[in-house]
C-alpha cells in the first residue's frame, strides 16, 4: 500500500487561555499534524475519519520570547493526536510538502510504523514554511 501524507496547519489560538498568551506576548498558536489520506478509520460512524499525528507547535509573537517564557509555553502545550472526519475539501486544505520521500510503500503495519517514524523525525528537525 502507498501513503498519501499531507500536513495540516491548524490555528489553535482559541484553545489557549488568552491572558496566558498575552503574558507571554504570543498572538497566534498553530499545531502541525501529519495525515495519511490513504488510511481511514471508522470511529463508530458511517463517515470515515483520518488520524492526525502531531509533530510540532508554532507561535507568533512580536518579540522573541525569553527562555523562561518558552519553557512556560512548552509546559502548558498538550499537543495530542486526534481523529478528524474525512472530506475531499479537508484533504485539499492540507499541504503536500515538497519532500521527495514523504510518500512510501509499505506491506505491513511494522514497516509502516518504521517509515512513518522516519518521516516524523525528519519533520521535527526540518521546519516547514506555510
Amino acid at each position: 500500500m502507498k501513503t498519501d501524507l499531507r500536513i495540516l496547519k491548524e490555528d489553535v489560538t482559541k484553545d489557549w487561555n488568552k491572558d496566558f498568551l498575552r503574558q507571554l506576548g504570543i498572538s497566534k498558536v498553530f499545531d502541525f499534524y501529519v495525515i495519511n489520506f490513504n488510511q481511514f478509520t471508522y470511529c463508530c460512524e458511517l463517515q470515515p475519519s483520518v488520524w492526525c499525528e502531531p509533530f510540532t507547535t508554532e507561535y507568533k509573537s512580536k518579540e522573541q520570547l525569553s527562555d523562561v517564557h518558552i519553557d512556560q509555553f512548552d509546559e502548558n502545550n498538550s499537543l495530542d493526536g486526534k481523529y478528524i472526519h474525512y472530506t475531499d475539501s479537508f484533504k485539499e486544505s492540507c499541504v503536500k510538502p515538497d519532500i521527495d520521500t514523504i510518500d512510501f510503500e509499505y506491506y505491513s503495519r511494522e514497516e509502516y510504523n518504521e517509515e512513518f517514524e522516519e518521516i516524523l523525525d525528519y519533520l521535527y528537525g526540518n521546519p516547514l514554511t506555510f
